[in-house]
């Protein structure tokens, strides 16, 4: 399974700064939720974080975290490009 980078990045403009970020990798996608994700957290984002847990162990392929991780993005209203 492909635990490397993703395809193509996902830009986010996070509340907090404003700035678009770009996220390239599962490893990359999972400390920005755990570290930097706004307030609101719903069932996307759950299965955000699990869904990067999974594949950062091997269990399942990096193009579903990236998936997962655009899914919770849209949730609460992040601008999302990709």
């Amino acid at each position: 399974m492909n635990v490397g980078p993703w395809s193509e990045a996902v830009l986010v403009r996070l509340p907090d700064t404003g700035f678009i970020e770009s996220v390239a990798t599962t490893r990359s996608a999972a400390t920005l939720l755990s570290n930097r994700w706004p307030a609101v957290k719903g069932l996307a984002y759950t299965f955000a974080v699990q869904t990067c847990a999974d594949v950062l162990i091997g269990q399942s392929p990096s193009y579903l975290a990236r998936r997962a991780f655009v899914e919770a993005a849209k949730e609460i209203g992040i601008a999302v490009a990709y």
